[in-house]
Formats: structure tokens, sequence, C-alpha cells
């Protein structure tokens, strides 16, 4: 059901990606950003709004041809560096520009850099056919043009949640892991209700962490156990520089989904007594859960120090839980691929394996730079989305 038109076919990029997969409803676009739009592969443009014109005029350009326009997008993620960061408020005024009262839901994600030379941004989108608007909530939109949540069918995505006080906007708990954390579900709680939804609706979420989380990162375990038990979710967690809120230790992104919710599991053992599943089959799409390359039974990390071996592994890990959902390769869709600086020399190396393993076209995706995985010896963390 996998398919990619023939302009995404011809620019699969050398890291085997599609540019963009389309499965009649959804258009899964991979990672852009204004280096991929230059004939020397470098962003030229030194200023973040420029870079950021740049890319999301090009994805303006790709909706077209399947139909679609940026009134359709639903959900962007922006991995933006430090040293951009400082200039990302500045985004707002675009954002409005862009997408008028329809702003989609976003991800912001701080990356220690970007995989193409001098560039600031990068950009990945979803777009629908289906229809979708912004929950309607006293704070639909915030102040840097984002819409706080937005409906798709039984799918409720929401922006990124920080620890803050939903009507100040100031840090809760400085300095605590478990009081942010639990500030983060409660006002993702809040914003469910808008559409009669609950925690426990929750089908997926990606928490991202700082460096200064990372002593008392077990407790993000807990305060998920006590929001979600015993309907847990798929989830996927890593470490960046820091979050969009200097502030903030730690930030998390939900899907919730009003349709049943069903429990994937192949077998693996190690996942009794965790706060999360190995995937969740809700509608039509099976969310899956961020893969290492962990053993099934035990969790210790497999193949250390081999990036090829560890995504080789990850990917098996992935089709068989789609094949246990009754799907096959060809129902992944896109990719998110997390990995670690010390393994980037090696990234290049792993572009076979997605062909080999999910065919062609192969699936789209983004290459993201972490700070760090949850467990040392992980290289490569996947978030994998699967549309059956």
């Amino acid at each position: 059901m996998r398919r990619a038109s023939t302009r995404a076919e011809l620019r699969d990029t050398e890291l085997g990606y599609s540019l963009w997969i389309d499965d009649e409803q959804e258009l899964w676009l991979s990672g852009l950003t204004a280096a991929d739009l230059s004939e020397s592969g470098v962003a030229v443009e030194a200023e973040l709004e420029h870079q950021a014109q740049e890319v999301y005029g090009y994805l303006a350009l790709l909706l077209r041809e399947p139909g679609l326009n940026l009134q359709d997008v639903t959900r962007v993620v922006e991995y933006v560096t430090p040293e951009a960061l400082p200039e990302y408020p500045e985004l707002a005024e675009l954002r409005r520009g862009l997408f008028g009262k329809w702003p989609p839901v976003t991800s912001t994600v701080v990356v220690p850099r970007l995989l193409r030379a001098g560039a600031l941004i990068q950009v990945e989108a979803v777009a629908t056919r289906r229809g979708s608007a912004p929950v309607v909530t006293p704070r639909a939109v915030d102040t840097q043009g984002r819409a706080l949540a937005r409906r798709v069918g039984d799918f409720m995505y929401l922006s990124t949640q920080l620890p803050v006080q939903p009507t100040g906007g100031a840090v809760v708990a400085p300095g605590d892991v478990g009081g942010q954390s639990r500030q983060i579900f409660e006002n993702a709680a809040e914003v469910l209700r808008a559409e009669g939804l609950t925690l426990p609706d929750v089908v997926k979420i990606v928490s991202f962490a700082t460096p200064a989380a990372s002593a008392n990162y077990g407790q993000t375990r807990e305060v998920r156990g006590t929001y979600l038990a015993p309907r847990y979710a798929a989830s996927t967690a890593l470490f960046q520089p820091q979050t969009e809120h200097p502030d903030a230790l730690v930030q998390v992104d939900f899907i919730a989904s009003a349709a049943p919710k069903v429990v994937v599991n192949p077998g693996w053992t190690r996942y009794e007594g965790l706060a999360y599943v190995p995937a969740i089959k809700s509608g039509n799409q099976l969310f899956v859960s961020g893969f290492g390359s962990l053993n099934g039974t035990t969790g210790a990390v497999e193949h250390v120090g081999d990036l090829v071996a560890q995504t080789r592994n990850v990917y098996e890990k992935i089709l068989r839980v789609v094949e246990t959902a009754g799907g096959t390769a060809a129902n992944v869709v896109k990719l998110q691929e997390y990995v670690v600086p010390r393994a980037m020399p090696w990234y290049a190396e792993v572009a076979p394996l997605r062909r080999e393993h999910f065919g062609t076209p192969p699936p789209a995706g983004t290459a993201i730079v972490c700070e760090a995985l949850v467990q040392p010896e992980m290289l490569i963390e996947v978030d994998a989305w699967v549309v059956l």
C-alpha cells in the first residue's frame, strides 16, 4: 500500500529515504533543510528565518503535486540547532503568514547539529486528505502560531508539551524531573478533555530530556506509570542538548485515539513491568515504540559498538511487530532515526539496509543526531510510523 510519486522515487536521498510517501489518506514527508535545496548541499542563508522560509516554500511546492496545500498539514517537527534557538521566536510571524488560522501542531526538538552543513532547521511534515482543524480550547493556538492540538479522524495530535503553567507560561518545579513530568501530563490531560479524551486514550508518547535530567530520569517512568496504567502507550525516549524553554528538563509529544487500543507484543518478556508496550494498534495505524538493539528477554544491548548490526537488529524488530499486527514491510510509511554523535561516521552504511528490509520505494524518513539515548551502549533508536 506504500506509494511514492515518480518524483519522490527519483529524489531518494543518499540516506535511502523517499522524499514522501502517499498512503491515499496522508502524505508523509521526509525532513527537509535549506541545504537540501542547494546545488552544493550546503545551506546558503545564514539566518534561521530565511532558511525556514526556503524550507516551507519547498514544502508548499511539494504538496501541490498530490493536490494538497499547507492548510492540509496537520503536524510538523522542527529540528533546531542550539545556535539558532535565540532566533526561533522570530518564526511566529512566518507560521501565521503560511498557515493563517489553521496552523499544524508542532514539535520543537533541539538537536546538537543537523546532518547538512550550515543547516539551522530541518522540517518534516504530515498532511491529510481527511480534513482536520485545531482543537478548540481557550489556548487553541499559542503565541508562536502553533496549534495546541489537532484532530484527524479518531486521532488527536498534541504539540510539544512543556512543564509550564497553562496560563502564565512559567516553568514549574525547577530542577525537579518528576515534578516537571507531572505538570506535562496534567497539561496534556487538559487538552485531551476538550475532545472528550483522557490520558488512558494516549497511544504514543515521545519524551525528550536534557542531560541535566539524566541522573533522575527514572522519575519520568514512574510518572508515566501513574498517569497511564494499566492502559500503557507505545513510547520513545532520548536526550537532547536542551529544550525550547531554558528551565525545562523534559518535554513530551502525545498522540491519543478515540478508537480502541490493542497492545501488540510478539512475545518479548522484557516489557513485563515496564510502563510502556512495544506497539499499540488503534484504528488504521500501528503506533510503535522506539526500538534499539535490545534483547527481547533481558533488555541487554546487543551488537555493542556496531551501528550497522544494531540497525539491522532494530529493523528486524520493527518488522516483527508489524507482522504480528497483520501488516508487512509495505505498511511502514516513515522512519525517524535517532543516532548518537559518535556513530554518525558510519551512518551512511545503513542506507542499503532500508531497501533490504522495507523494499522499494523505501519509507520517508528523517535522520536526527541526538545528544544520547537512554542506554549508553545504544547507537541508534528508530521510530516507525505504520499504516495498516
